[in-house]
């Protein structure tokens, strides 16, 4: 029954969109022979297909409403095929694993700093020199 009404509804929507091809047809020709002795029979093949589309119109309209009536009376259903599944969201990673912290080797001993610092420009203690002597703070007690 249902391949029966998917039948009918090809076979309407064909009929439709041949009869608005010709209509198309009919009407262009009208427009490019508007000064001609077969304007009348354009006219009237013109109202024509009007007549048959507004009808083929009428029957879809009562074709669609008995659909729909026997689709409330069968109910509403799940889809069921693999296209309409909700996917499966993969897990999550795992968190990155800690680096292991580098213990100190037995062997080696830790270098000294240098005993002279590790930066010392030559013009450094002479701008401490130039500053003004600090106040010393004085006690509240």
């Amino acid at each position: 029954q249902q391949q029966q009404q998917q039948q009918r509804f090809y076979s309407s929507t064909i009929y439709l969109a041949l009869t608005l091809c010709l209509l198309h047809v009919v009407a262009l020709l009208a427009l490019f022979l508007r000064s001609s002795p077969f304007k009348s029979c354009l006219l009237s093949l013109l109202s024509f297909a009007l007549g048959v589309l507004s009808m083929e119109v009428e029957m879809r309209h009562d074709e669609v409403e008995v659909a729909t009536e026997e689709e409330e009376l069968q109910g509403w259903e799940t889809p069921r095929r693999e296209e309409c599944r909700i996917p499966v969201v993969p897990p999550c990673p795992g968190p990155p694993r800690k680096r292991p912290v580098a213990l100190p080797e037995l062997g080696k001993e830790r270098r000294e700093p240098p005993k002279g610092g590790y930066f010392q420009p030559p013009d450094l203690e002479s701008l401490f020199k130039l500053a003004p002597p600090r106040r010393q703070a004085s006690s509240c007690a």
